[in-house]
């Protein structure tokens, strides 16, 4: 049996839908200027997690293919952000909104913290995309791993074995050993 939980009243119809189109809009402008402006591949983020929330109002069950591409663009820009934070060489090549691109490398970025790491692994498990959860620099996925704690202690364990979500931790072996 299905248990169906609402979500809290958002307003939905062809404002949202308006909005929607107008940050796609932006955004596209702000991915195409990455190639010259990489220092701002954090905003870029934070207006593709904003369409996608947006998208989200105006079509909560993502049955649209336009929800699925602002996913995939918070994806794909979450990754980039820490390519090109992380970078090695001058530039790096980064498939964003359709299109391989040569981003420049930034260094180091304050934005590139714990929280946008979380944010770009879930949206890697969101769409599947096991090689960019692999890329994306991390040892750790607190969400997953809290998530599968919650499994595991109401005896509901799961069958995959990661070091992203290390056994000791999910299996609260050290659990007691000193007080928390």
């Amino acid at each position: 049996m299905t248990t169906a939980i609402a979500r809290h009243d958002l307003p939905a119809g062809p404002n949202a839908e308006r909005l929607s189109e107008g940050l796609d809009e932006d955004l596209i402008e702000e991915i195409d200027d990455l190639e010259t402006t990489a220092v701002l591949i954090d905003s870029a983020l934070s207006s593709a997690r904003l369409s996608l929330s947006a998208r989200c109002v105006a079509d909560p069950r993502a049955s649209a293919i336009e929800t699925w591409e602002s996913t995939v663009n918070a994806l794909q820009l979450g990754s980039a952000l820490f390519a090109v934070t992380g970078a090695r060489d001058s530039s790096v090549e980064c498939r964003i909104k359709r299109k391989l691109r040569t981003i420049p490398a930034t260094g180091p970025m304050s934005t590139a913290d714990a929280g946008t790491w979380l944010s770009a692994v879930w949206l890697a498990v969101i769409c599947r995309d096991e090689d960019r959860a692999k890329d994306i620099d991390g040892s750790i996925a607190l969400g997953p791993l809290a998530i599968a704690c919650l499994a595991y202690d109401a005896e509901f364990p799961l069958d995959n074995e990661s070091d992203y979500l290390p056994k000791h931790l999910l299996q609260r072996t050290w659990l007691g050993e000193f007080p928390t």
